[in-house]
């Protein structure tokens, strides 16, 4: 594991990556559909597919409504972990940095850095893997891709998550209807996938924090 360095600034982003990561993990009880390492409940296909059928319903493109959806079916996949790492991480920003959902072909996930530099050295947040750590996005295994944004803002500086507005009312929605969609959605199956780490190439990097002497 070869050293790399790293300003205090990306340290600290280093940090908020871990706090959003062990969040994600914690609320998607039932792990994402699509990774073989999630298939232990069995729970996997259908809380995901759930997911995504709420989140069709109520908005897929709303972040804060799809952690809500998430707070009651404990599964999502990369869809669903980039979204839900964006807004966590945006609400644990200053206005100094940004908060992105983004995405390459194939692959959703979260990056966060310091407004005006270069995304490379952002820090990717991608709780999917099965053994998520963040990392600088050079690092990270969709660098080099065509990388978008569905959301790209700056941090609120709450240091702490608010939930949608409408959060009752996708929480008494969901209950009201979670068995008939249970049942229409038991046989769902998606591809699966066993994406370990998040390096590119394989090679993992230990940040060490650059000391910068006046």
């Amino acid at each position: 594991m070869p050293d790399h360095l790293v300003t205090s600034d990306q340290m600290n982003l280093l940090r908020v990556g871990e706090r959003v990561i062990t969040d994600v993990k914690n609320l998607l009880i039932n792990g994402s559909g699509n990774q073989t390492h999630s298939n232990v409940t069995g729970l996997n296909h259908l809380a995901t597919a759930l997911s995504y059928n709420y989140g069709n319903a109520f908005g897929p493109f709303r972040p804060r409504r799809i952690i809500a959806i998430a707070q009651q079916t404990g599964g999502g996949n990369c869809d669903q972990t980039g979204a839900i790492s964006y807004a966590y991480c945006r609400d644990l920003l200053d206005n100094l940095h940004e908060s992105a959902w983004a995405y390459v072909p194939g692959h959703t996930f979260a990056l966060i850095g310091l407004t005006g530099t270069n995304t490379d050295e952002w820090i990717a947040v991608d709780p999917w893997v099965e053994h998520a750590v963040p990392t600088l996005y050079k690092h990270h295994f969709s660098h080099g891709n065509n990388l978008q944004f569905y959301s790209k803002k700056t941090g609120t500086g709450k240091n702490a998550y608010t939930s949608t507005k409408v959060l009752n009312q996708i929480q008494t929605i969901i209950q009201a209807t979670l068995p008939a969609q249970i049942f229409l959605n038991s046989t769902v199956i998606y591809n699966q996938y066993s994406h370990g780490t998040p390096w590119k190439n394989g090679i993992s990097y230990k940040y060490i924090e650059q000391i910068v002497l006046d």
